[in-house]
């Protein structure tokens, strides 16, 4: 389920809901940075061409 999809379910018109809406918006960009982050990280890792190495010696 798609967060958009998760936010559309929450009925709107109270304003806790709109607030509920705000803040899972809020927490999915928060979410989606953090990943971002990690994949950045990963890729300038230096390491990673060790492990791509071992998988590779892994499948011979």
């Amino acid at each position: 389920m798609k967060l958009t999809d998760l936010i559309k379910t929450i009925p709107a018109g109270s304003p806790a809901a709109e607030i509920l809406k705000i803040a899972l918006l809020i927490a999915g960009t928060v979410f989606v940075d953090m990943i971002s982050d990690v994949v950045k990280d990963s890729l300038n890792a230096k390491e990673y061409t060790k492990i791509i190495d071992v998988l590779d010696k892994e499948a011979e």
